[in-house]
């Protein structure tokens, strides 16, 4: 976990709230007050673990870092410096057991014991697109190549008619897999195996990109490998969890993040652009043409969506053209 999402995390608002004179009513898991942007009365929560906060109101939402930049009149760059020096507003000995406290497990320790390394099944066959087989067709019908496949490692499920996508962890353990249905007439389009895999302490295909300076993230893992040049990683829906986050962080050399979720994640994506626009440069891709994602795009089409992405601005918390 990187010093800055150990700060976000034990920063004491409750005190930064009452330094401000700001009332606010606590709930089980978020602070409830009045919009500081415009002033509606207990239309403003801020989530007592992210940090992030929005008002129900006005457009205004974001980031820690955006709350105090509006509070105290600065930058949200400066607004990040006061976080990461967040003991001086807490006593280094609560500071020293609130960081102990999330660091009792490690990540690698959670994932290593919650999460067992596996076998595919013997039936899984690989997959020849010169072959004309209905999966073939319904990968080709997609705009996959036979290189793709072999690289991805992609399989085919004959018993259950539906695409396997194997997916491994960070250390490119081999953890689970995903199966797609290819004929449209099963009610349940995707089924993640073992059963009960926690996917929040995942992200496909990250073991691949972890050393580079860019990464994209999308929801699914078809969206992730259409967006292979661009090194697509996903987090297997549209929210992503403190895990991923953290996962996220192992990558010491990243600088930019590309946000590629599906046209109808709004919210989510102003949500985790906010959040990580304080560490990253954050670029987000909102046009996929007639297309509803990037997965249903070409690898020439994902590629120019993906560098027609727009900047976050972190000084206006808005989106701005390049």
């Amino acid at each position: 976990m990187s010093d800055f999402r150990q700060k976000l995390l034990i920063f004491p608002i409750e005190k930064y709230l009452e330094d401000h004179g700001i009332s606010y009513e606590e709930k089980t898991k978020y602070f409830l007050m009045d919009c500081p942007s415009c002033g509606k009365t207990e239309k403003f929560i801020v989530n007592k673990e992210s940090k992030y906060f929005t008002c129900f109101v006005c457009p205004f939402r974001g980031g820690l870092q955006n709350l105090i930049a509006l509070l105290d009149d600065i930058t949200t760059h400066s607004a990040c410096k006061l976080i990461a020096n967040s003991v001086i507003y807490t006593k280094t000995d609560d500071l020293d057991s609130d960081l102990n406290k999330h660091n009792e497990l490690s990540l690698e320790q959670k994932i290593n014991k919650l999460i067992p390394e596996i076998d595919l099944p013997y039936f899984f066959e690989k997959i020849n697109l010169k072959e004309s087989t209905s999966v073939s067709r319904y990968l080709m019908g997609r705009s996959f190549t036979q290189e793709l496949i072999d690289l991805y490692g992609i399989l085919y499920s004959p018993t259950t008619q539906r695409v396997i996508f194997p997916i491994e962890d960070h250390l490119s353990r081999l953890v689970g897999w995903q199966a797609r249905d290819i004929t449209d007439e099963n009610d349940i389009k995707i089924l993640t195996s073992p059963t009960g895999l926690l996917k929040t302490l995942l992200l496909y295909n990250f073991n691949n990109v972890i050393d580079e300076e860019f990464i994209t993230i999308t929801e699914g893992p078809i969206d992730a490998i259409k967006a292979f040049h661009m090194n697509g990683v996903c987090t297997f829906g549209k929210q992503i969890s403190r895990s991923q986050l953290e996962l996220i962080s192992l990558n010491k050399r990243l600088k930019t993040i590309y946000l590629c979720l599906d046209i109808d994640a709004h919210a989510e994506t102003a949500k985790l652009a906010a959040e990580l626009s304080g560490i990253y440069k954050v670029k987000i891709v909102n046009n996929f043409g007639t297309k509803n994602d990037i997965g249903a795009c070409t690898l020439d089409e994902a590629d120019y969506y993906i560098n027609s992405a727009i900047d976050y601005c972190e000084y206006e918390n808005k989106l701005v053209s390049l």
